[in-house]
């Protein structure tokens, strides 16, 4: 683990195929499935993919196997800048 992994990110150019050409990537894209579980959120994390349209496809795949069949419409796509903290405040335990 780097010291400062987004630093790391800034310098080093992540190449990712789109389309035959090869750009730098910046974003990515997680699948998760999350649902109500007897007042409880149960959370799946399906995986991380390099570009919305991947996303997509991991949900359609996964959308027609056992328990997500009960729960096809739970999926949930989330878009993040590469080297950015997201989490940018504390949090309580209660």
């Amino acid at each position: 683990m780097y010291a400062d992994s987004s630093a790391y990110i800034r310098k080093s150019a992540i190449p990712c195929a789109r389309g035959g050409a090869q750009v730098e990537l910046t974003e990515i894209f997680v699948v998760q499935h999350s649902y109500d579980l007897d007042g409880c959120e149960e959370i799946k994390f399906i995986g991380v993919y390099t570009s919305e349209e991947a996303a997509q496809e991991a949900i359609s795949r996964a959308r027609h196997q056992v328990g997500f069949l009960d729960h096809p419409t739970d999926f949930h796509i989330s878009r993040y800048e590469l080297g950015k903290d997201h989490w940018t405040e504390g949090f309580v335990t209660l």
